[in-house]
């Protein structure tokens, strides 16, 4: 018996002993009960598919139908609501330097 077959025979066997059932007290079965209570909250939208807090990842994440989008708003250093995470530039883009407390002339 190659290890290819052995492995896929205990793969088997494994599968048809886990099928056999859970009891309902069990843990396990609770927690598979309480996945149907899963909420799915989209972190900065789509963000691994749209770039991070714009409006593509949050119109992405709407049209998967997540349950909540969740936002990060914040203030600059001259009362400007902008929706981003971080507290700089330097992660998402190549700017250095800038952040959520610099001015911006007018």
């Amino acid at each position: 018996m190659s290890r290819y077959l052995g492995t896929a025979t205990a793969l088997t066997a494994l599968m048809a002993v886990a099928s056999v059932g859970i009891a309902s007290e069990s843990p396990l079965a609770q927690q598979l009960n309480a996945l149907e209570n899963f909420q799915v909250i989209a972190h900065r939208g789509a963000s691994g598919h749209a770039p991070e807090s714009t409006l593509p990842a949050y119109e992405l994440a709407h049209e998967w139908g997540v349950d909540y989008l969740e936002l990060d708003a914040q203030l600059t250093a001259d009362g400007e609501v902008v929706i981003f995470h971080d507290n700089t530039l330097e992660r998402t883009s190549n700017v250095k330097g800038i952040s959520m407390s610099t001015r911006w002339p007018n």
